[in-house]
């Protein structure tokens, strides 16, 4: 077995094989990337048509976690599902979610403290506003649903407890 610098030593451009790339950007737009030619330019020709960008979402994620009682977590499907929220008994919407509407205002009320969700996000400056509004909801009786653009349990129960508890 040769070693991986010996491979790499011995690699020859010209032996790749010529392949297309096929983009679709975040938007949903269609672009298919050819090789270079002998000039060095790059072929890209977009697509008429649009598609989904990235990830489709083809059934909705109505998985709902209880941090405790009058405090749910769920994702964003659930927060756009009317017949989950009112089952539930929702009166409060916690959206913590970058670029998501709140889909009902003049049916819940709503925080929204527009996050990424990622592990970089800092979630310590929001603290104290979102723990307000959920003692606020909970002292007029209401249940409240925290939600990210995914449903992540761990981190969504995890500070949707920290900030009842605080």
């Amino acid at each position: 077995m040769s070693s991986i610098f010996s491979q790499l030593k011995g690699f020859n451009r010209d032996t790749l094989k010529s392949v297309e790339t096929r983009i679709t950007t975040a938007d949903g737009k269609k672009f298919v990337e050819g090789q270079r030619d002998e000039a060095g330019v790059r072929s890209v020709e977009e697509q008429g048509n649009r598609g989904l960008g990235f990830c489709p979402d083809l059934q909705p994620d109505l998985s709902v976690g209880v941090a405790q009682e009058r405090l749910l977590v769920g994702s964003q499907d659930v927060a756009h599902h009317l017949g989950t929220l009112r089952h539930l008994g929702v009166t409060h919407v916690l959206n913590v979610a970058w670029g998501v509407p709140n889909a009902f205002p003049d049916d819940f009320t709503y925080l929204t403290v527009p996050m990424y969700d990622e592990p970089s996000e800092l979630l310590t400056s929001h603290y104290s506003r979102c723990r307000q509004f959920i003692k606020q909801a909970h002292s007029d009786g209401g249940t409240v649903l925290v939600h990210w653009f995914f449903y992540s349990a761990i981190a969504t129960m995890s500070t949707a407890a920290h900030w009842s508890l605080q």
